[in-house]
């Protein structure tokens, strides 16, 4: 699933519903709803939100892979995309599982 390209073509979330049950992969970018710009998530006009929570209606449980625009300045862009994945882990709740497990570092 392409959400970039979702975004560009029509709804996200009705993208993902339509896949349901053909998932495998997920290629995560974000754009300003008119070009195909490959930007960080949460940096154009997707719903991240809105998408996350149609991937685990879903139930996929698949990877989940930025394909960002080639930068000059790559290092703004890396820490713009560590910043959205720590997004992502908090609107899934990834990490949770590890709290209080022997061996987790509760800070």
């Amino acid at each position: 699933m392409d959400v970039g390209h979702a975004r560009l073509i029509g709804d996200v979330v009705d993208a993902i519903e339509t896949c349901s049950g053909h998932l495998l992969t997920t290629h995560l970018h974000d754009n300003r709803g008119r070009t195909d710009d490959h930007l960080v998530p949460g940096q154009g006009v997707v719903d991240w939100e809105a998408a996350l929570l149609a991937f685990q209606k879903v139930g996929y449980d698949g990877a989940w892979m930025f394909e960002l625009a080639v930068a000059t300045e790559r290092r703004p862009v890396l820490e713009r995309a560590v910043k959205a994945r720590e997004r992502f882990e908090s609107l899934l709740n990834i990490g949770d599982e590890m709290m209080g497990q022997p061996g987790s570092d509760p800070e």
